[in-house]
């Protein structure tokens, strides 16, 4: 995986996959063995192996179009935009230029019938008369050399175009023709997954030498290391609480972890020893050494950071949700962790997530691949699989009278301060109230097997 840290930000790649599986007049002619290809049945496959390789050597990608049917090219440019805005706000001082890129698969076609077109590739970046994009030339240019060293085919060139994808768009964008559709030879490629592979490859390699970045080649061996977000839970309750406790956290932490344990498994299915090092991640164990850099608190209710839906700089308190109470808190923290990991029956509709955005479905379906994501370190994944393994590791002391005595009562709503209680009852500095008494005789019976 690149390490970005020396350009302090990680470039983030919109992914636009051209036309939908239903745009009208976009497909072959017919096929000697009478088949018809879609243009999307090429662009399609082309863009997803394009992110899978994208993203397993670091970069941050955003699919500008997911959705199956065709979407309209001025929300494919606003989707893009938007989040564009939110980096500029994000990372102030990075390049524009390289801060992210737009690229856009297409496969061409002349006139629609088989014939004496040539056919070949070519890279499109944005000119009008006069006005055209310096970095979207470059950029194209770089593409091109690449595609160039793939199957043989016509190099038709960079050509400057007034295409809406690469007018609308803010950042530096280019436009991929990776064969001609009524060309015999070149449309039987199109369903050719070697030649898919390739063609992401070689706009990646061009990617990789316009942001001045080490190429790494992608292996389908990445995908299938790491470690689950989704999945049964690979630590107790118990263990994350007793974890929490040497790591000095504040008694609402620890009391958090029961509601962890209840909602991740049961609504989306994920480790919820997962989330839990999140939270103790993202909130330095509930603020135990003071406010975030952002000036939030406990009161906000949020145990990972998200903003609001409008989003903003990572210091600006108002770019920040601040949830009714820790239920709502941690179910929209749940939520957006298993929109990435792309969990079954996501994104849902009845979610507090305020950023549940369905272009990150699935992005990040390992630990380690939330980094340059969910944040921009590339080893922010690798940070809290590292804190994982030492809760996975903890080992829980066993309970003595007193202890059960204080959970059962916290548990009964009868009280809320954990060790104060514990306080009392070890030390007896002060004779324990009426129904303390009575939940710490039944948890003495209970030591003993006697009646509940």
């Amino acid at each position: 995986m690149i390490d970005f840290k020396k350009i302090g930000f990680v470039p983030t790649i919109f992914v636009d996959d051209g036309h939908g599986i239903n745009t009208p007049g976009k497909r072959t002619p017919v096929l000697p063995n009478g088949q018809i290809i879609k243009e999307n049945e090429f662009n399609r496959p082309t863009a997803e192996k394009f992110i899978k390789k994208a993203e397993a050597v670091g970069f941050n990608v955003v699919p500008v179009a997911p959705e199956l049917e065709d979407i309209p090219l001025k929300t494919r440019t606003d989707r893009a935009n938007k989040v564009f805005k939110e980096l500029i706000q994000k990372y102030p001082n990075a390049p524009k230029d390289k801060l992210a890129i737009f690229i856009s698969f297409h496969y061409n076609a002349y006139d629609g019938k088989f014939g004496t077109n040539k056919g070949g590739f070519e890279v499109h970046y944005f000119r009008k008369d006069e006005r055209y994009s310096e970095n979207g030339k470059i950029l194209a240019t770089y593409i091109l050399k690449y595609l160039a060293q793939g199957t043989p085919q016509l190099n038709r060139g960079v050509k400057g175009s007034n295409f809406h994808v690469l007018r609308e768009t803010l950042m530096t964008a280019a436009l991929i023709e990776a064969g001609f559709m009524d060309v015999l030879e070149e449309a039987k490629l199109m369903l050719n997954e070697n030649f898919q592979n390739e063609v992401a490859t070689e706009v990646l390699k061009g990617i990789c030498e316009y942001l001045d970045v080490p190429y790494e080649e992608y292996s389908e061996e990445y995908s299938m290391l790491g470690t689950p977000i989704i999945g049964p839970a690979t630590a107790t309750v118990e263990q994350a609480q007793q974890w929490a406790k040497k790591n000095n956290a504040p008694q609402e932490f620890i009391n958090l972890a029961q509601l962890y344990w209840e909602i991740a498994p049961k609504r989306a299915g994920i480790d919820p020893a997962v989330a839990y090092v999140q939270f103790a991640h993202e909130t330095g164990f509930l603020y135990r050494d003071g406010k975030s850099m952002a000036g939030i608190d406990a009161t906000y209710h949020n145990p990972c950071g998200l903003k609001t839906s409008q989003g903003g700089r990572d210091t600006d308190r108002n770019a920040h949700k601040r949830f009714k109470d820790w239920y709502e808190g941690i179910t929209a923290h749940v939520d957006h962790l298993a929109l990435y990991a792309g969990a079954e029956g996501y994104p849902r509709t009845d979610t507090p997530d305020p950023r549940h955005f369905s272009f990150i479905k699935g992005k990040a379906k390992k630990v380690e691949m939330l980094g340059g994501k969910w944040a921009p370190s590339p080893t922010y994944g690798k940070k809290l699989v590292s804190m994982l393994k030492k809760l996975q590791a903890t080992e829980v002391e066993e309970k003595s009278i007193n202890q059960i005595a204080v959970e059962n009562a916290i548990k009964d709503g009868l009280i809320t301060d954990y060790q104060y209680w514990i306080d009392v009852l070890e030390s007896k500095i002060q004779p324990a109230p009426e129904y303390i008494r009575i939940v710490f005789q039944r948890a003495h019976s209970k030591m003993k097997g006697g009646a509940k």
